[in-house]
């Protein structure tokens, strides 16, 4: 495992009490399940971000009327 490194966070109190109390139930510390819960939301957003900056995952299902689209297909999904 990673060396820890100790930081300080200020949560609404109702939020840091939720939060507690989730991680109780789920038999974790409150700093894994912080920790888990921060990387599951970077993991989310890197993914969605990927999604948008590439075209080959915008494109539509179905028949471009593209007779080499085959042989070019870099050409027409990255001009």
């Amino acid at each position: 495992m990673k060396k820890l490194v100790a930081t300080n966070i200020r949560f609404p109190e109702e939020e840091l009490i939720m939060y507690k109390r989730i991680a109780l139930e789920k038999g974790e510390s409150l700093s894994n399940f912080i920790r888990v819960t921060i990387r599951q939301k970077v993991k989310s957003i890197k993914k969605q971000s990927i999604n948008k900056r590439d075209p080959i995952f915008n494109m539509k299902p179905g028949h471009s009327g593209i007779s080499d689209g085959a042989k070019n297909h870099d050409k027409y999904i990255y001009r």
